[in-house]
């Protein structure tokens, strides 16, 4: 799931994966199975790191696309380094691509899709308005006020395209971000259907992990591939977004959940304590009465403004 300009009838099978690099860059790959009405975008806000400079002058530099047409099953790949578990299915419908112009702002084309960088809120007045999403619906979530936006033109209407794929500098380096907010109706709801497989990559999670046995590690809160990513997917063809030489690290989230992004800190704490950066949930009052000797598990914080 994600945020659509536009209403959807169903979306399902959405995966993602993400890698930090030791160049303060995080890469996303993304992908689902979606079913709307009429010509729509998908939007990722984003956690970018962007000077005031680098904003007025070159905002473009702060992102790089990458086209995945000619690796469609990345994410059938990434599951055959978990030997035992059905990976998702792949079949897809297509229908007669139509073409959804963008104005005033750089297009990208990355295979089946055009991509835009939309460097704040206030920049979506630049983009055709069938593919924004309302100030107002932007507003019930605070966190995004200072965010940028990933806009990705769908040009067809239902099926499940190659992934969209990108390089972001982010303003966290110690923090995998997977986008998992919903907006499919012009709404917020605070809680929504999760039908979710996330990906990770980092040397940290490799170390704490320990053996394989298909099943979640308490150390990490995810399940730990059998082998480096090498042995079950094409470094090459990714492009050097997936790192052979890691593990991959996989979390799945099902069924009506909290609707907010998903963050995995890096970094153990040096003294756990819940409420912290650190490898600790942080968020509603009913989290923070966990133990705080809970560490490395992956933390959600809350994006969406708490009713009163």
């Amino acid at each position: 799931m994600c945020c659509f300009a536009g209403p959807v009838r169903s979306v399902d099978s959405t995966r993602i994966f993400a890698r930090l690099t030791d160049r303060g860059t995080q890469w996303i790959a993304y992908q689902m199975r979606y079913d709307s009405a009429e010509p729509n975008a998908m939007i990722l806000p984003l956690p970018v790191r962007m000077s005031s400079q680098v904003r007025q002058n070159d905002p473009e530099s702060a992102i790089r696309f990458v086209d995945l047409s000619g690796y469609e099953d990345l994410f059938a790949d990434l599951d055959r380094g978990f030997p035992r578990l059905e990976s998702p299915a792949e079949d897809s419908l297509s229908v007669e691509s139509i073409p959804l112009p963008m104005a005033n702002i750089e297009v990208h084309s990355v295979g089946s899709f055009d991509a835009s960088f939309v460097p704040s809120i206030d920049q979506f007045e630049r983009l055709d308005p069938r593919f924004v999403i309302p100030e107002k619906t932007w507003a019930a979530i605070p966190e995004y006020q200072d965010y940028s936006f990933a806009v990705f033109q769908l040009k067809e209407l239902r099926g499940e395209a190659h992934p969209m794929a990108f390089e972001f500098q982010t303003r966290l380096p110690d923090t995998l971000f997977f986008p998992t907010v919903h907006i499919h109706d012009g709404e917020v709801h605070e809680v929504e259907e999760f039908d979710h497989s996330l990906y990770g990559q980092h040397p940290n999670l490799d170390a704490a992990a320990g053996d394989y046995t298909d099943k979640t590690v308490e150390a990490t809160g995810m399940v730990r591939s059998n082998r480096p990513a090498a042995a079950f997917v094409d470094v090459k063809k990714s492009q050097a977004m997936v790192d052979g030489n890691l593990l991959v690290h996989r979390r799945k989230l099902g069924g009506r959940l909290p609707n907010q992004d998903t963050w995995v800190s890096t970094q153990p704490p040096q003294r756990p304590t819940v409420g912290t950066f650190g490898w600790t949930f942080r968020g509603s009052a009913a989290l923070a009465a966990m133990s705080a000797a809970t560490t490395w598990i992956v933390r959600r914080r809350q994006t969406i403004s708490q009713k009163t």
